[in-house]
């Protein structure tokens, strides 16, 4: 009926977990690496395969970024397992800070600006529109990372509400960097914020952006 579906209710929290009720699309080689990657976590990680996401998605996403090595793969997935839980991201994503919500969406503004043919949501940052000047005063390096896990898993959430309503399964998002109008210490400042975000990506997040 073309109604927006609530993912936060309950009747939906089903279809929410089981990406494997999606198709996922992979090279065809990547099926063997897939099957090796979840034995080993099963062998060595059965605890943390039960307490996050182990579908095809998740752990091709690993495999990506580790280069297809599935030992190093198993070892990041762990390793994001155990940093969810000790950082108690569900319940930092239910109530973030406020200040950092707020002052965040202010400072560092994107916008999403429509989808691609495969569903993937677009997003828009503008670094002109960024207040530089203000992030270096109110908002020291920890609440950056801080703000931009939030970010990411309000994005994965986005991408969940998507899937809901589409029915194909969206995984991944499109980042367009606007680089027009901005003065070279602006430049400057955008690269070491750049750097203290994709560093949280790389370790945690493998594979959730494609940046242009």
């Amino acid at each position: 009926n073309g109604s927006r579906m609530d993912p936060t209710d309950s009747k939906h929290e089903h279809i929410l977990l089981k990406p494997s009720m999606y198709e996922c699309f992979y090279p065809e080689e990547g099926r063997e690496a897939l099957t090796k990657l979840r034995a080993l976590l099963e062998k060595k990680h059965a605890a943390a395969v039960k307490a996050y996401r182990d579908d095809d998605q998740m752990l091709w996403r690993f495999l990506v970024e580790a280069d297809s090595d599935i030992y190093k793969a198993a070892t990041m997935y762990a390793e994001t397992v155990a940093w969810r839980q000790a950082s108690d991201i569900e319940s930092f994503t239910n109530v973030p800070p406020p200040s950092v919500k707020e002052l965040g969406n202010t400072v560092l503004p994107e916008h999403l600006v429509g989808s691609d043919k495969e569903g993937r949501p677009i997003y828009l940052m503008r670094i002109s529109e960024c207040s530089f000047s203000e992030i270096n005063k109110r908002l020291p390096d920890y609440a950056v990372r801080q703000f931009h896990i939030l970010r990411l898993e309000e994005k994965e959430r986005k991408n969940r509400e998507i899937t809901l309503t589409t029915g194909h399964w969206v995984d991944s998002l499109i980042l367009i960097i606007d680089l027009k109008s901005t003065n070279p210490m602006a430049f400057k400042e955008f690269i070491r914020i750049w750097k203290l975000q994709t560093a949280v990506e790389s370790c945690y997040y493998p594979g959730i952006y494609f940046r242009i």
